[in-house]
């Protein structure tokens, strides 16, 4: 939704960022050059050692903190308090709350996978959009460079026109964009049955 633009106008994939802070394993780690905007991966500890002693002291790369076994837990606790109490079933809920107690964030998960009818899907989104929001935080606020958030949205929804002439804190506003944009997704979905519709009795007419 956002372009992270460098001040020399060099771009960076916040979406390899986000999966870097996503990564469980201890390496790669990655780090971002804050001068090309690209990222540097560094396989093991030999290669980060010998890295290090080549670029010296310096401002110019940046590790990629990752999202620890507290930031999970957090995050899995709100996970299962917030949405899945609102919209799983009682069974799901007190299950996955038990895992979770009893084995953390990774406990949940399995539970999700094993237990649940595709709960594990939402997990992983949402999960994912709280790391997108870190990294927008992080990239913004970096103490040595001024990194640009460039708004680019999804489309030419009306959301995203919201969002870009910065009224998106204008609630009834808002809300009468999204009830434009479900009515709009609304008659398209009712326009592709029709469609398919139409062609399946060609189909069927020429057989």
């Amino acid at each position: 939704m956002y372009a992270y633009v460098l001040p020399n106008g060099a771009r960076i994939n916040a979406e390899r960022v986000t999966d870097a802070a996503l990564a469980t394993q201890e390496y790669p780690k990655t780090y971002l050059d804050t001068e090309t905007g690209m990222l540097v991966e560094i396989p093991s500890a030999d290669v980060l050692e010998h890295w290090v002693s080549e670029i010296g002291a310096t401002k110019r790369y940046f590790l990629i903190e990752r999202f620890d076994d507290t930031d999970r837990n957090a995050i899995a606790r709100e996970y299962v308090d917030g949405l899945l109490k609102e919209m799983a079933t009682p069974s799901e809920t007190a299950g996955a709350r038990d895992a979770f107690e009893n084995g953390g964030w990774q406990g949940m998960e399995t539970f999700l996978m094993e237990h649940t009818d595709g709960w594990i899907h939402g997990w992983n989104q949402y999960i994912s959009d709280e790391a997108g929001e870190y990294v927008h935080d992080w990239l913004t606020n970096n103490p040595h460079v001024s990194i640009k958030a460039e708004f680019e949205g999804c489309g030419n929804c009306a959301l995203c026109e919201l969002i870009r002439k910065g009224e998106g804190g204008n609630l009834p506003k808002l809300m009468n964009a999204f009830a434009v944009e479900n009515t709009l997704q609304q008659v398209g979905q009712q326009v592709e049955e029709r469609t398919k519709g139409i062609v399946w009795r060609r189909y069927a007419k020429r057989r």
